[in-house]
This record gives C-alpha cells, sequence and structure tokens, in this order.
C-alpha cells in the first residue's frame, strides 16, 4: 500500500458481535469475529504510525455510526 491508500475492516463492531453471540447459532463464526477484532487491534498497534483513522468517512453517521469501528484506515 502506498501514501493515500484506505484499508477498511468490515464487521468490526463490537455491539454486532455481542448480539449475533445471542441470536445466532454458528458460534464457531462468531468466534472468528471476536478474534477479527482482537486481531486488528493488535495490528493498528504494531503500524500505529503508518496508518490513521479517516473520520471524515468512518464517523458520517455518526461516531463510529457502522459496523466498521475505526477500521476505515488511510495510510499516510
Amino acid at each position: 500500500m502506498t501514501s493515500g491508500d484506505y484499508l477498511i475492516v468490515e464487521d468490526t463492531s463490537q455491539f454486532m458481535w455481542d448480539y449475533w453471540s445471542d441470536n445466532w447459532s454458528d458460534k464457531e463464526e462468531n468466534a472468528k469475529g471476536r478474534q477479527k477484532m482482537s486481531d486488528l487491534r493488535n495490528w493498528l498497534l504494531k503500524h500505529e504510525h503508518e496508518y490513521l483513522i479517516d473520520t471524515h468517512y468512518q464517523d458520517i453517521y455518526g461516531y463510529n455510526g457502522s459496523k466498521n469501528w475505526n477500521s476505515i484506515l488511510k495510510r499516510f
């Protein structure tokens, strides 16, 4: 990726996975989703000097107003 490129990671809403854990029979998929959030957090900590959360797009419908929490990233 080069400067100005975007990386968007879908389905990173904690509320979404909390709801699905109680209302979705596929427990394995739910576990994968929770692991994705953990992996993203760890990856962001390692690359915090390479990417910024683009709050213009991230919060266009309100603070974290989508299923993609803090995961619309722009390389600088």
